[in-house]
């Protein structure tokens, strides 16, 4: 057992640490509280952590009492209102249902809100973002700033600057910044015989342990409309997809921009790796 191991009482061995340890000239660690911390690999661990609560945990240390929101009052179309933060800058429209009774919704700066929207907490909602007229998006999901969303989005991770303007569902997926969806692009996130999801990582064939999963999306990454993307699929930067790609689950680095034979294939072959956390 390491000396690090020994010190904070971990019966695995933290042999990795022990250079770090002796640099610091540490001689004991004492552990006055237990904690649990979640540790992410792929990012498909952070759709783990939002699903398994972990994104109400974050709203846990937000204050709903902060000026900068509007203080709701109980409506019909507000569930749960003491756990909905609507930011005085957003533009919100009447016709639209917030439903805070599974976890809270936290909506920021210069968000619009057109009409008849359903959003269903623990959601997620950045500044300066456009969630247009007839979008559905259940919880618990993150949409990041300045992006357009429509649609059905479920259980999914948007960073900043995703376009997805037009009718498609979205779910159990991990889409990176500048990602842009196609009109009708619909992600499958559950195989027909409901078994777990592997992923290709490095070329072999790892466990989620996921039955639901979506896509995975690199940086500047687009699709075609009414593409199909397959359980599971992950994709790396600046890749375009289009329809004959539905079969395929990982696609090489630079796939639809630059010709098959210039492509750099040592490096295509484990597109997973440029999103590893």
């Amino acid at each position: 057992m390491s000396k690090l191991s020994e010190f904070i009482g971990c019966s695995e061995d933290l042999s990795v640490s022990d250079e770090l340890f002796s640099k610091l000239q540490l001689k004991q660690i004492i552990v006055k509280e237990r904690f649990e911390a979640f540790i992410v690999n792929y990012p498909w661990d952070i759709l783990k952590y939002i699903l398994h609560g972990g994104l109400n945990e974050d709203f846990n240390y937000l204050s709903f009492k902060d000026s900068k929101f509007l203080k709701l009052k109980s409506a019909d179309n507000f569930i749960n209102h003491k756990k909905i933060l609507i930011s005085r800058s957003a533009k919100m429209n009447s016709n639209i249902v917030l439903d805070a009774a599974d976890g809270s919704i936290m909506i920021s700066d210069n968000v619009t809100i057109e009409p008849f929207c359903f959003i269903k907490g623990p959601v997620f909602i950045g500044k300066n973002t456009l969630v247009k007229s007839g979008t559905k998006i259940y919880g618990p999901a993150v949409i990041g700033e300045y992006s357009k969303v429509a649609g059905e989005i479920a259980e999914s991770v948007f960073h900043s600057y995703v376009n997805k303007q037009h009718d498609g569902f979205i779910g159990h997926s991990y889409i990176c910044p500048f990602v842009n969806l196609g009109a009708d692009t619909v992600t499958s996130d559950l195989k027909n015989n409901y078994s777990g999801i592997k992923m290709n990582v490095n070329g072999n064939d790892t466990d989620t342990g996921m039955q639901f999963l979506g896509s995975i999306l690199g940086d500047h990454t687009k699709t075609s409309i009414n593409t199909m993307l397959n359980t599971g699929t992950v994709a790396g930067i600046l890749q375009i997809f289009s329809e004959e790609d539905f079969l395929r689950k990982t696609l090489d680095l630079l796939h639809g921009m630059i010709p098959e034979k210039h492509r750099l294939n040592t490096i295509s072959k484990k597109p997973l790796q440029l999103l590893k956390l």
